[in-house]
């Protein structure tokens, strides 16, 4: 037993010993580019994007990229994701302050409000109300220091077709103005709307009918308003990643009548992607979509993984004019993806084509003068290399500004010249081989162990009876 355990120590020492030699990295990149350095007199911090060729060819986790100088060595780099300031505009709304009502004329509403001392001036007013399927027509005049009116709106359309399609406009936009003090006249508050219910009577002689009756009930339903208030649009700056366009590598558009629904198959470079946009000729239309990460083995699928949900729409008639056709997700760079949009019984969206976008990613690095650099990339054994990036890092957050460069095509290395790569302690353990090895001597060495325990049992046992 003593024997048996030895040797499952020593196979589990083994190799952490021939791991513990230190070793530098090999390098088994299949593909080279060279880095146009030709830009520099001096050293310099440099930038360089990544393109689809190369995330084509590495891991997602981008280990198995680096940069290396003419003598060979490895340079250190940061990988960092290209920015820009972007000016984005938000409506801040508020409350209207004393608000008062006054019936005009027969069935018109007007509605006086103003503006609180310190309220900016306003680009427009909201009518919130909680009332679905309406329209509703009104005016909106300025009301100026000396008493005199100005018109803003003259024929504004607040409205909800929700009984159609989630169709909802409740805002009226004007000029901007300095008075503090407006009116609004609605011209018909009072509606009336035609129940849902129908009464049907029927007169029957001798169980044939003999005439029918339907009668319809309509209500008169007032246009209620929870509130009124203004709004603005405010300016905000913010650093985002940039939405870098990337060529989709194949697309497939499938039709299932029987379920429903449209089915985009998209297989890209594996870029890292962040959102599709859908390409389209259909109007007025709205349907969800929801795109799936997609794993393929020997071209069945194996399994799909839902990334995101949306409404896509495209609204185009007289003065509506709304599209929302975009499908964003979480950052990913997967290969395979599925985008089912569920048209129902209602004709199949036409799709044109599809847009990928995602964040751009860029190698930063020092370079000097007189010296040659290329950019190594593609090993799926490849681990990340430890590099001193600190340097790095300092600079950019000094704010210092690295010089774009690009690079050439890519060149396939020869690999045949470098040995391969050495076994380490992880390739042992993770040998399924050799687990079952190790398992298979732990059991024979657990029922060594029991055997003889349970010889020793007999024996004490049988001293006792003797003894007795």
């Amino acid at each position: 037993m003593n024997r048996c355990f030895q040797f499952v120590i020593l196979v589990f020492i083994a190799p952490g010993i021939h791991s513990g030699e230190a070793a530098e990295p090999q390098m088994l990149f299949r593909w080279s580019r060279e880095i146009d350095t030709s830009s520099i007199d001096e050293e310099e911090m440099l930038v360089l994007p990544l393109d689809s060729e190369i995330y084509g060819e590495t891991q997602n986790s981008l280990n198995d990229i680096a940069i290396q100088n003419d003598n060979g060595d490895l340079v250190p780099f940061l990988i960092r994701k290209q920015k820009r300031k972007v000016t984005r505009e938000s409506k801040k709304a508020w409350r209207a302050a004393n608000v008062r009502l006054n019936p005009v004329g027969k069935n018109g509403l007007e509605i006086h409000f103003e503006l609180d001392e310190n309220d900016r001036a306003p680009m427009g007013l909201k009518i919130v109300t909680p009332l679905k399927n309406f329209e509703q027509r009104l005016q909106v005049f300025a009301i100026n220091s000396d008493g005199t009116e100005t018109p803003l709106a003259e024929d504004a359309l607040i409205y909800d077709y929700s009984r159609y399609m989630d169709v909802r406009q409740i805002t009226v936009r004007f000029s901007e103005t300095s008075a503090r003090k407006f009116r609004a006249v609605i011209d018909n508050p009072t509606t009336v709307q035609q129940s849902q219910l129908v009464e049907i009577t029927k007169k029957l002689q001798a169980g044939s009918e003999v005439s029918s009756e339907t009668r319809s009930m309509t209500e008169e339903r007032p246009f209620r308003m929870d509130r009124i208030e203004f709004w603005t649009e405010v300016e905000t700056f913010s650093q985002v990643s940039n939405a870098h366009p990337y060529e989709v590598r194949k697309k497939k558009i499938s039709s299932f009548p029987e379920e429903g629904q449209t089915g985009i198959e998209i297989q890209t470079n594996g870029e890292p992607l962040t959102s599709f946009r859908i390409s389209t000729s259909s109007k007025n239309f709205q349907r969800t979509a929801t795109l799936y990460k997609v794993s393929h083995t020997e071209g069945t699928v194996e399994w799909h993984r839902q990334l995101a949900s949306t409404q896509l729409r495209r609204f185009d008639f007289r003065e509506l004019k709304e599209e929302h056709l975009t499908l964003r997700f979480p950052e990913n760079r997967h290969r395979h993806f599925q985008i089912v949009i569920d048209n129902h019984e209602s004709q199949p969206v036409e799709i044109d084509g599809i847009k990928a976008f995602g964040q751009l990613e860029e190698l930063v690095f020092f370079a000097e003068k007189n010296q040659k650099y290329s950019l190594l990339y593609g090993d799926k054994d490849a681990e990340k290399i430890q590099l001193d990036t600190a340097a790095l890092q300092a600079a950019l957050g000094n704010k210092i500004q690295p010089i774009l460069v690009t690079m050439g095509v890519p060149q396939k290395r020869d690999l045949s010249q470098i040995p391969p790569r050495s076994l380490d302690f992880r390739d042992y353990i993770n040998n399924p081989f050799l687990i079952g090895a190790v398992v298979f001597i732990m059991i024979a060495v657990l029922a060594r162990f029991l055997y003889s325990a349970a010889q020793q049992i007999d024996s004490a046992s049988d001293d006792q009876e003797t003894n007795s």
